[in-house]
């Protein structure tokens, strides 16, 4: 005889003790349909639904949800919605294009565009990036900031031209000084007016394409014929060729000597020079003799001298004028000097000008 135990599940219960009434019916499985109630209890070894759920042995992992543990989830609520953060626009300073969080900290950037945006108050701009000053014919570039020592006497100012024509003393006691901060916050050499004076090496002979030359300086005393740049052969008025003062004025004067005539005509442009006041003389001289001053970019003067002969000049100097007897000083400081052997058109000449009276602040 089989057992068979018959369940009613009553519709939607989920639970194991809600299978209500049960029922066991005997069959003898020859496919009778009598069934007749059988008592649980003359079954001893019957394991009842109950039995299932509470026994030790066949009892539900714990890793396992219960229904009993889903019905308690549906009754835990969501905590709230977190804000994302708790600034209110109120809270927030205007930038350019930028909303930034109030901070006491220092930031790491100032998104202010008058401050971030400007080069720095005391930014120098290095010398080499300095336009693109005319090449061709250019016999003689010296700037102070670039080819000497960092303070003191200078022996050496290396030209930065591709003439190389290097300025030197060898003779500690007429070495000029290099001084910082001179000029626009630019350095400068200064010559004192007594015994100091460089020298320039041999050349300087053609110049029957015109001549062009800038000379940044400060006079600061007046010294009779002072020069800031003499080219000649030996001695005395020989093939001179001079950007200075004359004996007893403050003028500016630009002169060329073929020969040893001592009274050929000079260039003067009228009080051009004053005591302790920075600037930049400029001469342009044409093919054909015609000489124009200027002072900071401005003409002062127009005249006609001597075209320079083309010979060899082996007296040449910065700040006096080696070949005369005696000697005459420059009182004051050099700061940049360039010379060409052409006569600079007047783009070029713009460019160099630009540059100088950009760079001195003139």
């Amino acid at each position: 005889m089989a057992v068979v135990i018959v369940g009613v599940l009553s519709a939607g219960c989920s639970a194991i003790e809600d299978f209500s009434p049960f029922h066991v019916v005997e069959s003898d499985l020859s496919g009778s349909t009598d069934a007749a109630p059988v008592d649980l209890a003359a079954v001893p070894d019957l394991v009842t639904p109950f039995d299932i759920a509470t026994s030790q042995d066949l009892s539900t992992p714990t890793d396992v949800a219960t229904p009993q543990d889903i019905a308690q989830l549906r009754d835990v609520a969501m905590p709230p919605e977190m804000p994302l953060h708790d600034f209110a626009a109120s809270d927030f300073v205007r930038a350019p294009d930028l909303l930034v969080p109030p901070t006491d900290q220092t930031p790491l950037l100032d998104l202010s565009p008058q401050r971030d945006l400007a080069p720095p108050p005391d930014l120098v701009v290095p010398p080499d990036l300095a336009p693109s000053i005319p090449a061709t014919g250019q016999l003689l570039w010296l700037s102070a900031d670039v080819g000497t020592p960092g303070s003191g006497q200078i022996s050496l100012w290396t030209d930065r031209s591709p003439s190389a024509n290097n300025a030197t003393q060898t003779t500690t006691a007429a070495q000029p000084l290099l001084v910082t901060n001179a000029i626009n916050g630019r350095s400068a050499v200064r010559f004192d007016g007594v015994a100091t004076c460089l020298t320039l090496p041999s050349g300087f002979s053609d110049f029957t394409q015109g001549l062009s030359g800038f000379v940044v300086g400060n006079v600061t005393l007046d010294e009779p014929n002072g020069r800031f740049v003499e080219l000649q052969t030996t001695g005395g008025c020989d093939n001179q060729i001079g950007f200075g003062m004359p004996s007893s004025t403050l003028d500016f004067r630009f002169f060329v000597v073929n020969g040893q005539n001592c009274n050929a005509p000079t260039v003067d442009a009228l009080g051009a020079v004053q005591i302790s006041v920075p600037a930049l003389y400029e001469v342009v001289q044409t093919s054909s003799g015609t000489v124009v001053i200027y002072k900071n970019g401005q003409s002062l003067t127009t005249a006609g001298t001597s075209v320079a002969a083309n010979l060899t000049r082996t007296s040449n100097s910065i700040g006096c004028d080696l070949g005369n007897s005696p000697i005459h000083f420059l009182h004051g400081d050099v700061a940049e000097i360039l010379i060409y052997n052409r006569q600079l058109s007047t783009q070029e000449r713009n460019t160099v000008e630009s540059y100088l009276v950009t760079k001195y602040g003139l």
